[in-house]
């Protein structure tokens, strides 16, 4: 069952802004961008037409927040978004309006701290739902429950190593969009600091400018590379440990870390047009939304998903990217904080309230390549939804929905240049935040 596809039409004048910025015209969808940091070389913010208010910075690596401010204040600039990374997952957090860099930056761990505690205290419903479906027996006699097993604990892992982290005051942001002048912004282009830097005009102060690059490394405890090892057994055991809700002293992602093993992409995707995209007979059918998963409100901001693919495929662009949209009220929320797992993940709350009709707003986390995307592994992101009106008895109908996106205005890796191809229902609801916080929990299976 198909539902919206959110389809976005941006500005002429940004559209204008950037290509001309990276001497760019419109792009095929077999273009496959560079992930180095040095692409698209660097330009001046002066170099654009028009004048620039917004650039986006990356560091090439996470740098403390103390160091974080120093720069952004030395510049005499203010922070919109940060961008960070920890445990192998990757988070922002959005400010409505450009704001004092102390503020946004200490807020950005604050709010990261608050959403990963509620995160991992959800967590475990998840692993009493996988005990009660999937018995030990059954996990150790199968490897594709085997693979999701190790998934799912992979997952806790991951949380904890961000809330490990962020309370360590251990570096987290490795970019920042930032406002300011455009000779604030020159000046900022050259500091050595800087590894990556890109700006656009500011044809609408909704508009953000180009997402960043991800970082050069990319760490991971080493206790999730120690669990990607064990047999099967060790790892049901974490299972029913996690299950149980008291893990004790048990923190696989407290461990330190070490390099990420570079991604590699998934078999070759199979297209609806190929005459063997499904006979029935060979296993499932490749789709491009998650076939099964579920989705958790607690009641008040936060709600999170945990998702997989059974047979990653199906996909209509040749250079596939895969957005996990949530749909809700303008007077719900209007912006969130998102981490997610997701194989080169971003957050796409920025565009929040731009491109919708009417009074719903989406906000999604994604993947721009979804070929990385892997069967049989449980991914996850979370929201912490921002805002919206009253605290107490507001209300909203939500969908969720498994979206396929590619680039469209743009060849960079950047929410704005992506576009809705098609679109699937995987679940609906309603929420009513009262003082009794009432929690939801629905699931979806959809072969």
């Amino acid at each position: 069952m198909s539902t919206r596809t959110r389809f976005r039409t941006l500005h002429p004048g940004l559209l204008a802004g950037i290509f001309a910025l990276f001497g760019l015209g419109a792009c095929s969808d077999e273009q496959t961008p560079p992930l180095s940091p040095d692409d698209p070389a660097r330009p001046s913010a002066s170099s654009a037409a028009g004048e620039v208010s917004r650039a986006v910075i990356s560091f090439g690596r996470s740098l403390p927040d103390a160091e974080v401010i120093q720069l952004l204040v030395q510049h005499d600039l203010q922070a919109v978004e940060v961008h960070m990374t920890a445990g192998g997952m990757f988070g922002s957090h959005e400010r409505f309006s450009a704001a004092d860099p102390r503020l946004v930056v200490e807020t950005a761990r604050r709010s990261s701290i608050g959403s990963t505690q509620k995160a991992l205290s959800g967590s475990t419903i998840r692993f009493q739902r996988f005990r009660e479906k999937h018995p030990r027996a059954a996990v150790l006699g199968s490897a594709k429950l085997e693979e999701q097993a190790r998934s799912l604990v992979e997952v806790r892992a991951s949380l904890e190593a961000v809330l490990h982290e962020a309370r360590g005051n251990r570096p987290l942001i490795y970019a920042v969009e930032v406002s300011g002048s455009a000779a604030a912004l020159d000046a900022l282009a050259t500091d050595r600091r800087v590894s990556h830097f890109a700006a656009v005009p500011s044809s609408d102060g909704k508009l953000a400018p180009p997402a960043p690059v991800w970082p050069a490394q990319v760490d991971i405890p080493r206790g999730i590379t120690a669990l990607r090892k064990q047999r099967a057994a060790q790892v049901y055991d974490h299972v029913e440990a996690y299950s149980g809700g008291d893990v004790g002293t048990m923190c696989i992602g407290c461990t330190p870390s070490e390099p990420e093993p570079e991604l590699e992409p998934a078999d070759t995707l199979v297209s609806p047009d190929d005459p063997a995209y499904y006979d029935g007979s060979s296993g499932p059918r490749p789709t491009y939304w998650p076939n099964e998963g579920d989705f958790w409100f607690n009641g008040a901001s936060f709600t999170d998903s945990y998702f997989l693919w059974y047979r990653n495929g199906g996909w209509k662009s040749t250079t596939p990217g895969y957005e996990h949209n949530l749909n809700v009220e303008s007077t719900f929320a209007s912006g969130c904080t998102a981490w997610t797992n997701l194989p080169y993940r971003y957050n796409d709350c920025s565009t929040a309230g731009v491109v919708e009709p009417g009074t719903k707003v989406g906000l999604a986390f994604g993947s721009y390549y979804a070929k990385y995307i892997k069967n049989n592994r449980w991914y996850y992101g979370y929201w912490d939804l921002t805002g919206g009106e009253a605290v107490y008895h507001k209300y909203t109908e939500y969908t969720v929905t498994g979206q396929e996106v590619k680039k469209t205005f743009c060849w960079f890796n950047s929410p704005w240049c992506m576009n809705g191809v098609d679109s699937y229902f995987l679940v609906t609801g309603g929420w009513m935040v009262t003082n009794a916080a009432i929690t939801e929990y629905r699931t979806w299976y959809k072969p």
